[in-house]
Formats: C-alpha cells, structure tokens, sequence
C-alpha cells in the first residue's frame, strides 16, 4: 500500500490518541467466511468524547483487501431514552486497498446505536452505519457502505460476545481505468468485545 497524506494522517492521529490519557478502553474482535475485523476503541476524560481504530482483512478466491481507519465520536446517553441506550456520532478516516485496484481513502461519517433489554439486562441489540459519498471519496475510491447490526450478550463482567451481520462495499478503480464496486464482507459475522 502506498503512503499518501490520508495515510499519514491516520497514523499520526493513531499515535497521538494512544498516548494521551484514557478513561476506558475496549477491543473488539471479529470474524466472517472471509473477513477479520480488529477494532481498538477509547474515552478520553472529562468529555463525551472518544475516538477508535481499526483494521479490517479480507481473503476471498485468492484476492485480498485490507482497509484500515481510525474515527472521532461524540458517544453518551441517547436523550431518547434511559440509561439502557447508548449512541455515538461521528466520522472516521479511511483507506482501503485491494489487488487489482488503486488505492482509496475517504471520510465516513456516521455512527451507532447500542440498546439492553429491560427484561433481559446481559443482551444488547447494536447497529451501526458509515457512509463516503463522492463528495468525501478521494483518489482511487468514489464511494464507501458499511454498515452491520449485531445481538451481544454479556458473558463476563468486562466481555460480551456477538452474533451478527456486517456489509462492507466501496467503488474503487480498477488498475485499467475502469470503475467497479468491491464488496469485502456480507455476511454472518461473531465476535468478542473485551473492557479494560
């Protein structure tokens, strides 16, 4: 993969956030037919802020795709309900490189909503969404989809594990000039997300 501006951005953010101090911090983990997603996720102090990056790998009939990313979220409460319901808004930059194909980065901005079961307080239903239209796609990539839903249950009391459905597409430019819609995950997807 190459380096560009994007690229160095995303890693100088990373680097930064890392280092500064932090209130919770979360890993989460998963896996499909084709695809392994690790994500890293923290709170920063005194704010609703927090930040996460990520790294997603596919493998199907022999071609492969990695992209990678790091987002900034506004997460809390959701006003529209009580404490069972959490969500976050935000964006994260991306970049995303596959065989046969220029490399692509973007903006993606979305976010996520997370709900517990008031009669069954160990699961939460989780969804979540991230759009690049073409306005915020640069270089080899026009557009960017992901979005997934997921069931957790609370296995331990700092670790849920999940069962759900992710979909991942972007328009990316072929090596020949022409232009086509990459879709690295959808699918059944589990996982494990562990506090620390």
């Amino acid at each position: 993969m190459k380096l560009n501006t994007l690229s160095l951005g995303i890693i100088g953010l990373a680097t930064t956030l890392a280092t500064t101090n932090v209130a919770a911090e979360a890993l989460d983990f998963s896996i499909s037919d084709h695809a392994a997603k690790l994500l890293f996720s923290s709170s920063i102090p005194g704010n609703d802020l927090s930040w996460s990056i990520e790294g997603l790998h596919f493998e199907d009939n022999g071609s492969s795709a990695n992209i990678i990313g790091a987002g900034a979220y506004v997460a809390g409460r959701s006003n529209a309900s009580t404490a069972r319901q959490t969500a976050g808004l935000g964006g994260k930059a991306i970049i995303v490189s596959a065989e046969g194909a220029d490399t692509g980065s973007g903006f993606a901005l979305g976010g996520y909503i997370r709900h517990t079961l008031r009669q069954a307080n160990l699961i939460s239903l989780r969804g979540e969404a991230f759009v690049a239209p073409n306005i915020i796609a640069f270089q080899g990539m026009s557009s960017y989809l992901e979005f997934s839903g997921r069931v957790e249950y609370q296995l331990l009391d700092q670790a849920n594990i999940y069962l759900g459905y992710r979909h991942v597409r972007a328009n990316l430019e072929f090596d020949n000039g022409f232009e086509g819609k990459y879709e690295f995950e959808d699918g059944v997807m589990a996982g494990v997300n562990i506090l620390f």
